[in-house]
């Protein structure tokens, strides 16, 4: 599934996610996820993307995320699961909301920026409640 230009390869992606969606058994899921995970790594070939950079930077924004909903929890003294969706998105999005405001510092100040909230910034619960 390459694609002889990045359209091409967004297009086979978005027919294969409609094929994921449309999946019936575990088993069908199974295949058209995996399916539809391959492009990605001639995507970020073709756009200069470090796959591997990519993926570390996105898993430690997924953990930085959730460690500050665990802390935000334990402070309130409640479960995650405890919580309705709307609470859990709002814990999730405020991270994201802090992140701006430190980019939007950071471009003013010229520090450089790595693209995911830094640890002291989530444990800034007060900020936050």
């Amino acid at each position: 599934m390459t694609g002889e230009n990045d359209q091409g390869v967004i297009d086979k992606l978005a027919e294969e996610v409609a094929e994921f969606k449309q999946a019936k058994s575990t088993s069908e899921k199974n295949e058209e996820f995996g399916i539809s995970c391959s492009p990605w790594p001639n995507i970020a070939r073709r756009r200069g993307i470090e796959l591997e950079v990519a993926l570390r930077e996105a898993n430690q924004k997924f953990y930085n995320r959730f460690t500050y909903m665990e802390a935000v929890c334990k402070k309130r003294g409640v479960k995650i699961g405890e919580l309705s969706f709307k609470e859990q998105n709002d814990l999730w999005t405020k991270p994201r909301k802090k992140h701006r405001k430190y980019t939007k510092q950071s471009e003013k100040t010229n520090k450089k920026e790595y693209g995911f909230i830094r640890i002291s910034a989530l444990f800034d619960l007060d900020y936050f409640l």
